[in-house]
């Protein structure tokens, strides 16, 4: 993936439509990111098929594909892409209540204006440059992986390889632990050898342990305590001083 590129797709299995649209929307994106690209795509399947290798950042997704149910594509694509911006557009306004059960940025009815459509991927941008800071890019099996470190629990160091454990499940990748620690942000702290800590899933802090939202327990060294939990308390205080100042924005 090349970081400051944004990869919007198009997918409608009406072929005029679908062309038109990315000539408009891809316009659009231009004068909102420049370092975009815009591809179009007249099937899932041939959806699919390209995510194998190329990266997308926003769909511009049909509900009805003849192939497949649009909001079925994106149940699939968003458990394997968490950080995708999908945007519906339909003409069936009945649809709603299922796409409401789904991950979506947006949704638009046909017939679609340019000003919806900057509205809307704009939005879209937002997010995309907001989860990029928040990213770090590991390698395994000679795959690049992107790795969301909101999303991050905790990290072990097991042999030569860091395991990753998410929201969104497990990643691994053969690096050193002290090489991930330099990575990531002011909120992650080692606690053990093999182990750190993402503090904002900390549900309990003990002498022997350190208790996690996701109900796992990560050992801490009994000599380590009072500097993990110095950490923790300065980290609690710089996070209740950030909320604040956001709150004054509003008095």
């Amino acid at each position: 993936m090349v970081e400051n590129l944004i990869t919007m797709a198009i997918c409608d299995d009406n072929e005029t439509y679908a062309r038109q649209m990315a000539e408009t929307a891809g316009a659009v994106l231009k004068n909102i990111f420049a370092q975009s690209q815009t591809l179009t795509f007249f099937s899932a399947k041939a959806l699919f098929q390209a995510l194998k290798a190329q990266e997308i950042d926003i769909l511009l997704l049909d509900i009805e594909l003849k192939d497949a149910s649009g909001i079925d594509v994106a149940k699939v694509l968003t458990s394997h892409f968490p950080a995708l911006q999908i945007i519906y557009i339909t003409a069936h306004v009945e649809f709603a209540k299922e796409i409401c059960m789904t991950k979506f940025q947006s949704f638009i009815v046909k017939p679609v204006s340019e000003e919806q459509l900057r509205f809307t991927l704009k939005n879209a941008v937002q997010e995309i440059l907001k989860a990029r800071t928040s990213c770090i890019y590991i390698l395994h099996a000679g795959t690049i992986k992107t790795v969301n470190t909101n999303e991050i629990f905790y990290c072990e160091s097991q042999k030569r390889m860091v395991y990753f454990y998410t929201l969104s499940g497990r990643e691994c990748a053969y690096m050193k632990i002290s090489e991930l620690q330099e990575k990531l942000p002011e909120n992650f702290c080692r606690v053990h050898k093999s182990y750190i800590v993402n503090f904002d899933y900390v549900a309990q802090l003990s002498a022997k342990e350190i208790h996690l939202e996701n109900g796992v327990c990560v050992p801490i060294p009994q000599k380590k305590y009072t500097q993990i939990r110095s950490s923790y308390l300065e980290y609690l205080s710089n996070s209740r001083s950030r909320k604040n100042a956001q709150f004054s924005d509003f008095e």
